[in-house]
């Protein structure tokens, strides 16, 4: 039987088999290798054989290269570090554009010469291990670029086409690239007016493989551009370039006129200036503009105001408009900044709105510019007191609508201001303001509780931002509606020295509750058939402070009263106040003759009873 010692690398590994693996290893190591033969025999005997030391090897790691290091043609030195102590050469090989090199070497660097700048190269290297080692190899890829230089300018460029807002170059690639080329860089010189700076602008378009570019950033109708194009590869732009003169692209129609402030001036009650500035976008040469007043008072049809360099080219404006009248025409310079129109006939105090559009080669702009222009109001007339009209609600909560002729038209800012005023107590009870000769007020929407049969008056005061007129007071009473106010505070006076009479005092209801012309008021008897009348002195329908009166009723001796008083008017009835029943006193005699009759009248009173008496007994013996 035969075992297996192994001794590698100082690890022992008894009792293997053949073959043995060994692991975890590392590449590019040497390590001594000793194998020990164990022979048992039959009759128990063991011999032993050792084998001699031998060396091997893992296979040897690839060469480092060191980065990051500046490669500057026409020659770049290229570095690495050998991952294994026995390495015995390299061999190196040099592969890019019109290049191929090889060489061997024993030194960890080397230098090539002849290099581009800006190029793409391939180093390999490959180390070799030879004796007292198995021979082994490894290999390593690395690549660099050259760093780029400044590329010369483009070698031409043609214009192929020009439009509104698109400007198509074919472009030439420079000879001295001194890299990659990575596209252009175009710098754009122009005036949006030829009285205006000069406006610069840059753009970068990417090498196409059509060689074709087209700008679009930048590039507005109307305008004559200079184009200056420089070359850009992967580091630096020319410092040359190829440039352009007078590429200028196709007009368009305008953009929306520019806005000056103050937007009108110097009105007056007839007319005013409007102004505005030229567009910021002309997209051409500005050759005029149209001005168009639509209609409004005082104006029968629309206006069409032109505004023209020179004369007023009629193929350009285009035919009248058949609804507008064409006002008048006024000439401008040539690119003048700021334009003012006069527009007169106008009515006064009314506010104009006049839409502005530019013309260009390309015809008129389709974004108008409106400008309103308001004219100067007056002083208006007062309201004429005799053009008052009042009308009130039929039912429910007072409502009042007072209406009043408008003074001749002073302004569309003609207002009125109305003060309602409590006469009576002379107070303000309501302010407003209204654009329309009428005042309407209503308990529910303007917090104003109005009485009935109640003294008010109205102030009206017109007015504009001239000024304002004297205002004109019209005086009212509301109407008389429902129930009479309720008499208060009674009281019946029972004279104790006279049974023919009683005297009854009361206050006359508030002046809020009184609800109309009191003339009279009624007394009742509930417990009969009674009725007295007491005409009021001197009615004074509106007096503030109530008035007490007092009345001498005639009434009967020994007898219950319940009285209901109400005040009474030709239209109105009154709430009625209901008394507590009272009894009026008994007369007392006040001579001989009166208690003769008085006793005569017992006497007879007593004859009848005893009649009645003897009858009744007698009908029931009878029965």
């Amino acid at each position: 039987m035969v075992s297996y010692t192994v001794t590698f690398n100082g690890s022992i590994n008894s009792n293997v088999s053949s073959p043995h693996l060994i692991k975890s290893l590392s590449d590019g190591e040497v390590h001594p290798v000793q194998i020990t033969s164990n022979v048992r025999g039959r009759d128990g005997r063991e011999a032993t054989a050792m084998s001699d030391v031998k060396f091997t090897r893992t296979v040897p790691k690839a060469p480092e290269f060191v980065r990051d290091q500046s490669y500057a043609a026409p020659s770049a030195t290229i570095s690495w570090n050998p991952q294994n102590p026995d390495v015995d050469v390299f061999y190196v090989t040099l592969t890019g554009p019109g290049v191929s090199f090889s060489n061997v070497t024993s030194e960890t660097s080397i230098t090539f010469s002849g290099l581009g700048p800006g190029m793409n190269y391939t180093v390999t290297v490959v180390q070799q291990t030879n004796d007292p080692f198995p021979t082994n190899s490894s290999k390593a890829n690395f690549e660099f670029h050259t760093n780029s230089k400044e590329p010369g300018p483009p070698k031409a460029i043609d214009v192929i086409n020009v439009g509104q807002r698109t400007i198509f170059l074919k472009i030439t690639d420079t000879d001295t690239p001194k890299g990659d080329i990575a596209g252009y860089v175009f710098k754009l010189r122009y005036q949006i007016y030829p009285d205006t700076y000069n406006m610069e602008q840059t753009t970068y378009l990417p090498k196409t493989a059509s060689s074709i570019y087209v700008l679009q950033h930048h590039i507005k109708p109307g305008v004559t551009y200079m184009i200056a194009v420089f070359t850009r590869n992967n580091a630096f732009n020319s410092s040359t370039n190829v440039t352009l003169d007078n590429v200028t692209t196709l007009p368009d129609i305008p953009g929306m006129v520019s806005v000056l402030n103050p937007q009108q001036t110097n009105q007056t009650t007839t007319s005013g200036f409007i102004r505005w500035g030229r567009p910021n976008s002309p997209n051409g040469n500005m050759k005029a503009y149209r001005v168009v007043l639509n209609g409004r008072p005082n104006i029968i049809q629309c206006r069409l105001y032109f505004l023209c360099t020179g004369m007023c080219n009629v193929t350009l404006l285009g035919p009248p408009i058949d609804t507008c009248g064409i006002k008048n025409d006024t000439t401008l310079v040539e690119n003048q900044r700021e334009m003012s129109l006069l527009v007169d006939s106008l009515r006064v105090g009314t506010t104009y709105t006049l839409s502005v559009v530019g013309y260009t080669e390309a015809g008129a702009g389709n974004l108008p510019h409106y400008v309103t222009l308001t004219t100067l109001s007056i002083v208006p007339a007062a309201v004429k007191p005799n053009s008052f009209q009042i009308s009130f609600s039929s039912s429910g909560a007072t409502y009042l609508n007072l209406k009043w002729a408008a003074p001749a038209f002073p302004g569309e800012d003609l207002k009125y201001q109305v003060t309602l005023r409590d006469q009576l107590k002379d107070v303000p009870l309501d302010t407003s303001y209204t654009s329309s000769p009428a005042y309407s007020l209503s308990s529910s929407v303007n917090s104003v509780q109005l009485y009935n049969y109640y003294k008010y008056s109205v102030a009206v005061r017109s007015m504009t931002s001239a000024g304002s007129a004297d205002s004109q007071t019209y005086s009212f009473i509301t109407p008389s509606r429902g129930n009479l106010g309720r008499p208060q505070n009674l009281k019946i006076n029972i004279l104790p020295d006279d049974c023919e009479y009683i005297l009854i005092e009361w206050n006359e209801a508030n002046i809020e509750d009184r609800n109309g012309p009191i003339t009279q008021y009624i007394f009742e008897n509930r417990d009969g058939t009674d009725e007295w009348t007491y005409p009021v002195p001197s009615p004074n329908y509106w007096a503030f402070n109530n008035r007490k009166f007092s009345y001498m009723l005639s009434v009967r001796e020994k007898v219950t009263y319940s009285l209901e008083i109400y005040a009474k008017s030709p239209n109105q009835t009154g709430v009625i106040y209901t008394t507590q029943r009272f009894q009026t006193t008994l007369c007392l005699a006040t001579s001989n003759a009166g208690e003769i009759v008085l006793i005569a009248h017992r006497s007879l009173l007593s004859f009848c009873m005893g009649v009645i008496i003897f009858v009744y007994f007698w009908k029931v013996r009878e029965m």
